[in-house]
């Protein structure tokens, strides 16, 4: 299944080599159900979570066909907390955790109703920048969070208080830059891609981060420092994607 910026959701049918949309006609939110997505991912039990641009989250079942939608709601404390979703997973237990536009939301299926964590200005506490733009489970079971201009945040296990982790030009030990694109956990050493400034490994013993930037005329280098997603495949590799090097 992929996600366009467009056209909304479209499956791969390998029997025909065709990719066709899903059959959403019965309901009334069809045409406004997210066509521009941001994000998708699939759950363990094979639901279909979509991110949208401006038209909240949806749930799809493949099996049963069902859409279910979730929409910020003025007033309602419950519902997701900004209709513009960037990324979202489901972690070991099957809690959905979503960035958006406004912090994070944290839907529990079985209970239907969203908690939520928000940048506070002047709080050391909460999230560190409103927009969230991607968000992973580590191995331990903390949280990690990319924003746009706050940097890194972490939960710890059981925790509600965010711990910071900011760009200090005077210290190359840390993040290279506070604006996130991405996240992915490799040998429990969180690999960080930034908006500009190329890959960060942060070592947790240490507690600094490794750069690693493109150089010119360097084929060995990082083929780009713009990293909108990480990936590790069965062996362990890891790849990354660049809007401009690919």
């Amino acid at each position: 299944m992929g996600g366009t910026f467009g056209n909304g959701l479209c499956i791969y049918h390998p029997e025909t080599g065709e990719f066709l949309q899903p059959d959403l006609s019965g309901y009334e939110t069809y045409t406004s159900y997210g066509a521009f997505i941001n994000h998708l991912w699939q759950d363990a039990k094979g639901v279909i979570w979509v991110g949208s641009f401006d038209n909240g989250l949806s749930r799809y079942n493949p099996k049963s066909g069902r859409l279910s939608q979730y929409k910020f709601t003025p007033g309602d404390p419950g519902s997701i907390n900004s209709n513009e979703v960037l990324f979202g997973f489901s972690d070991n237990t099957g809690i959905v955790w979503v960035g958006t536009g406004n912090g994070i939301a944290v839907l529990n299926p079985s209970l239907q109703m969203f908690n939520h964590f928000r940048f506070i200005p002047g709080s050391d506490n909460g999230l560190s920048h409103h927009k969230v733009r991607a968000v992973i489970e580590d191995s331990n079971g903390g949280i990690w969070v990319g924003t746009k201009g706050g940097g890194l945040d972490y939960l710890e296990p059981g925790d509600m208080r965010f711990r910071h982790f900011r760009n200090d030009p005077d210290n190359p030990g840390t993040i290279a830059e506070d604006r996130i694109y991405s996240l992915l956990e490799e040998q429990r050493r969180d690999l960080i891609g930034t908006e500009s400034r190329g890959l960060d490994k942060y070592d947790p013993k240490r507690k600094t981060f490794t750069h690693f930037e493109n150089r010119e005329n360097d084929p060995s280098s990082i083929s780009g420092n713009s990293i909108s997603a990480l990936m590790m495949d069965r062996k362990g590799n890891c790849g990354s994607a660049h809007p401009a090097a690919g």
